[in-house]
């Protein structure tokens, strides 16, 4: 008979606990998920690179599909929305709309579902490019999850944001190499000739001694040459 008893305490407890926890709102950025990193490229060339529909699912491993909305052809513009399929590790496959909901051009953007009972996480994606110098810039990314519940909050939303930790991390480093090839790329166009560049770095007249600062190991910028030429960045 105590026997019994005490298991219906511990049940009713325990459902006392959750209902609070689901009632209990928390703050859905307590703890946001983000990454930065210091990428040697001009400011607006950066943004223009990573806010590219076609770019994103280079560097963005999660997103399979992200392209403009069939009836939505604007310019980048606070409103423009786009189609995105993700896929999410052991969660699964979903298609979102998100919108432009925030927009510095060149500098700020703020993605989020265009309607919410498509995502059931609510995700928020903000991007931010700062200036360094003119030719250096930051390049940072947040991601939060606007489900304020407590109980989603200290469970699926934790292990969301583990989650999300080490995607951007990888991102961090994919932008990084993405950025130097395009705009090495754009800088010298005629540094390439199929594989390799024309001349290497250090021996061509038309780099200033402040863009061979840019180069720590030609092997790397080899290495990102073929990448580009081959389709891969």
């Amino acid at each position: 008979m105590r026997y019994g008893l005490g298991i219906r305490l511990l049940v009713a407890f325990l459902t006392g606990g959750l209902a609070v926890l689901y009632k209990l709102n928390l703050n859905p950025r307590y703890k946001q998920p983000e990454t930065s990193v210091v990428v040697e490229t001009p400011r607006k060339f950066l943004f223009d690179l990573v806010t590219k529909p076609e770019n994103v699912p280079k560097y963005f491993s999660w997103v399979t599909q992200f392209r403009e909305s069939r009836f939505d052809k604007r310019n980048v513009s606070i409103g423009k929305r786009y189609d995105a399929i993700i896929n999410l590790p052991f969660l699964g496959q979903h298609q979102v709309v998100y919108r432009i909901s925030e927009l510095t051009d060149g500098h700020w953007i703020t993605l989020r579902p265009d309607r919410l009972d498509q995502s059931y996480f609510k995700t928020e994606v903000v991007i931010v490019v700062s200036s360094i110098t003119k030719t250096q810039s930051q390049f940072q990314m947040k991601i939060a999850y606007h489900r304020t519940s407590g109980l989603f909050q200290m469970t699926v939303g934790r292990f969301l944001r583990w989650l999300t930790n080490q995607q951007l991390e990888r991102i961090g480093t994919v932008v990084n190499n993405l950025a130097k090839a395009k705009w090495y790329k754009f800088r010298f166009p005629k540094g390439f000739n199929g594989t390799l560049p024309l001349k290497p770095p250090e021996e061509d007249p038309d780099i200033s001694k402040l863009d061979l600062q840019k180069f720590s190991d030609k092997r790397d910028w080899d290495r990102l040459y073929r990448k580009t030429m081959h389709g891969e960045l």
